[in-house]
């Protein structure tokens, strides 16, 4: 299911990590769900179980080179690679428990590899959230960067229901300077700049 080299890393990772998001949810439907198109993806993230720094040095044997740091994890390439590879600096538990901690469900896909092979995780929504091009709310971990991402989806076709963005603006009220804070970081660790 997963390209040779992404099936290669899983395999190193084994037990202590996963790739989560939208390489997975391109991998699972070309796989098990052809009949729904979903965008390709932009990065490919790992999510440590336990061991960040594990990870890292397995993604390191297996080829890939450090590039930068952000806020919430490293960046790494592969010359065989276009896409970048993110490993996600805290661990995140078992598959499912990361998936529950996804903010929006057309997202919630996983890649993991067992001794029997490779094991495709997704939340029952998510197929028909990516069906109908829509960003339903799982949980609400930080509105200021769900914002961000929910633009970055309407790019790719995405829509976002209304109540859902008011939910998120609400949140976002309660403390904006937390959350502009955030959204500062990020968007340094994005291009060099502090606003």
């Amino acid at each position: 299911m997963p390209s040779s080299l992404i099936a290669d890393l899983l395999k190193r990772l084994g037990n202590d990590g996963f790739i989560a998001g939208g390489y997975a949810r391109e991998r699972i439907h070309a796989a098990l769900i052809p009949e729904v198109d979903v965008p390709p993806a932009a990065d490919i993230d790992v999510f440590p179980v336990r061991i960040p720094d594990l990870c890292r040095a397995v993604v390191s044997s297996s080829g890939w080179h450090y590039k930068s740091s952000l806020p919430h994890a490293t960046v790494w390439t592969h010359p065989d690679s276009l896409l970048t590879l993110q490993v996600v600096g805290e661990p995140r538990g078992d598959v499912r428990s990361t998936l529950i901690d996804f903010d929006y469900c057309a997202s919630m896909y996983a890649l993991s590899s067992q001794r029997e092979g490779f094991v495709a995780t997704w939340d029952d929504n998510a197929p028909e959230d990516n069906k109908r091009r829509r960003l339903t709310l799982n949980c609400t971990t930080n509105p200021a960067g769900m914002i961000f991402r929910a633009l970055k989806y309407a790019q790719k076709g995405y829509t976002l229901p209304v109540g859902t963005l008011y939910r998120l603006l609400d949140t976002f009220s309660d403390d904006p300077q937390r959350y502009l804070g955030y959204l500062d970081e990020l968007s340094y660790g994005r291009t060099g700049v502090r606003s």
